[in-house]
Formats: structure tokens, sequence, C-alpha cells
């Protein structure tokens, strides 16, 4: 995987996005124009993860909206509730997916007195708040489980993927190897590990 490789990207004419079913083994970017397009990335699964779903949908329903051809305000709301309502369809059980929405949604709402054109705008620098908002999030993550590397723990890194090992279990773990499986059990990284005496039977956990 390359250094620049991003998950989700906007530029208020285009969404484009990796494809995260042919990871980690291939780099595959698609890039929309159209919101039913992005719709349809993240009911096919191309984005995954709750956050990630959340800002593709903040990014595609701005798209749409910027792709509505109107000046009418109520002409406008019935197309844009339309958009949002495609995006509902998409993932019924993604938390991150409906708080997107509802924020797009409560940003036009609260806009009675703004021209079509701005309430655009207004949309746009909406989703690419939650955009930041949520890679602040993801910062402060890795920022508090910093914390917990101590030293003389060992770092292994792997196309991007750092693996964070304590001097006493790195011992346990010689030989083992990290996999990527696509089975019906289900994705996930998956570790075998030689000196295992136990498994769970999915690769996740084991006992030596």
């Amino acid at each position: 995987m390359s250094k620049n490789f991003y998950t989700v990207r906007f530029d208020s004419e285009k969404v484009s996005m990796i494809d995260q079913r042919f990871l980690p083994d291939e780099e595959i970017y698609h890039t929309f124009t159209d919101y039913k397009d992005v719709a349809k990335a993240i009911k096919d699964m191309i984005v995954r993860g709750a956050p990630a779903i959340g800002v593709t949908a903040a990014f595609g329903i701005a798209l749409g909206a910027k792709n509505i051809k109107t000046l009418d305000r109520d002409t406008f709301k019935e197309e844009f509730y339309k958009i949002l309502d495609e995006f509902a369809k998409t993932r019924p059980t993604a938390v991150n997916l409906f708080w997107a929405i509802k924020r797009m949604k409560r940003t036009f709402d609260e806009s009675p007195c703004l021209s079509i054109n701005e309430i655009k705008d207004e949309l746009i620098a909406k989703a690419k708040r939650i955009y930041e908002e949520d890679l602040e999030i993801c910062k402060k993550i890795g920022d508090n489980g910093s914390i917990l590397i101590k030293d003389g723990d060992t770092i292994i890194e792997k196309e991007n993927l750092k693996i964070v090992v304590d001097g006493k279990s790195l011992f346990y773990l010689s030989g083992t190897t990290l996999d990527f499986s696509d089975g019906l059990n289900g994705r996930g990284f998956v570790f075998n590990n030689p000196n295992a005496v136990k498994t769970c039977g999915c690769g996740e956990s084991f006992g030596v």
C-alpha cells in the first residue's frame, strides 16, 4: 500500500474513496460525481467502518445537494430530502450514517433565510467539518494509545500497519504470521502462531 493512501475525499465536484473490499492486497480507488453512486458504494461495502460510512454519507449528501438544479426552496427541499432517504436506505444499522444524515438535515433546516447557493455552501462546509472532526477523533485515539507503548516494546510495521508487542510476549510470538481472511466466518486479520497449544478457531486469539 502506498504512503499516500486515503479512505475518502471530497472536492465539491466528486467523491473518491478506496475500495476496502480489495484490502490489503490491492489499492483501488473509485471516483463518483453522482450521489447515487456514492450511496451505492456504501451499500456495496466499498467503504466500511462506522466513522468512514458517516463521512462518506455527508460527502455524498453535499455532492447531491450541490447538483440540484433549482433556486426554489420548496423544490430544493423536496429533492434534498430524497437524497437523505437514499442514503438512509444504504446501511440501516450504521449508527454514524444516521448521525451524519441528521447533521446534514439540520444544517438545511436551520438555514431558512439563506439562498439556495448559500445553503449548498453550508452543506459542503458541514460535510467537510464532519470529516475534520472524525480525523481529529482518530488522532486523539492514536495519542491516547501511544501512552501505552513502553520502553522495551517492539513495533512491527508492514504496509502501514503497526503492531506493538511487549517484550515478554515477543518471545511467545516468534514465527507468528499475520494474514487477512475473507472467508465465510467474516473478514479480518488472522494470527497464525506455531507456538500456540490452543486457539479460538477464528485466528483472533490463542494460548501458548
